[in-house]
């Protein structure tokens, strides 16, 4: 019974999560797998570097080789003439002894390359991770605000004030009886395209601006704040309902 309780009370004691903790988590996640990339990618160069250096000193110690080997000014028929066979000998081990070093430090920096290739890899589907799950925490904030809701709640208000200028205008052209002017029937009854893609007509950017600004900020700072006042805007534009 007494670890039940215990258990209770580390739960209760944590601070509950909420959104925007999730949020938080998800942006840190997300910052610290692209640090560690940034870091092993410039590890990579460094090794690639390493790479072309090696390979560089590894193309001259085999010509250096080959070159002795195949030198008839030091043949071993030379050597044995000159008396210095030894002599001879031990340079050809020396230039062979390097470049089985040198090749031993090529397979070694093959190895690391591989290795680093391989774990950029890792961290690149970890990212790619990281950021699927960022949206998803993003997408909670948003779908849990206010703010939203006081968004959708001007929508429906400003198809309501359509619906009833409309309205009125059917209302002006009835009680004229045919004498209201053809111009200005005519554009009443013209119904604007509603598609948000659609260009060389007036749109108002104010909340595509607000929102990608705040989506924006929200990726990198959870506490980011959402556009507009909620409280001010949920009094100003409540949820209509469909008239009975």
């Amino acid at each position: 019974m007494s670890d039940q309780v215990t258990h209770l009370r580390e739960r209760l004691a944590r601070p509950a999560e909420t959104p925007r903790s999730r949020l938080n988590a998800a942006i840190s996640a997300l910052s610290e797998e692209e640090d560690r990339l940034a870091g092993l990618e410039v590890a990579q160069a460094r090794s690639q570097d390493d790479s072309r250096q090696i390979a560089t000193r590894l193309s001259v110690a085999e010509g250096e080789y080959t070159r002795q080997a195949k030198d008839p000014a030091v043949s071993l028929a030379y050597s044995y003439l000159n008396g210095d066979v030894l002599e001879r000998r031990q340079d050809l081990a020396e230039a062979s002894a390097l470049v089985e070093r040198i090749q031993s430090e090529r397979s070694h920096q093959e190895e690391i390359d591989h290795e680093l290739e391989a774990e950029i890899a890792n961290v690149q589907r970890r990212i790619s991770r990281a950021r699927n799950n960022l949206t998803a925490a993003l997408a909670e904030v948003v779908n849990s605000s206010e703010e939203v809701r006081a968004m959708l709640g001007e929508l429906q208000s400003a198809w309501a004030t359509i619906r009833g200028i409309k309205k009125a205008f059917y209302h002006l052209a009835d009680r004229l009886q045919g004498n209201m002017d053809g111009k200005l029937y005519s554009s009443f009854q013209v119904t604007p395209s509603l598609d948000p893609a659609v260009v060389n007509e007036i749109t108002n950017e104010t909340y595509l601006a607000a929102w990608r600004s705040a989506l924006d900020a929200l990726t990198t700072d959870a506490q980011a704040p959402l556009p507009g006042d909620s409280a001010q805007s949920s009094a100003l534009f409540p949820i209509l309902r469909r008239p009975a």
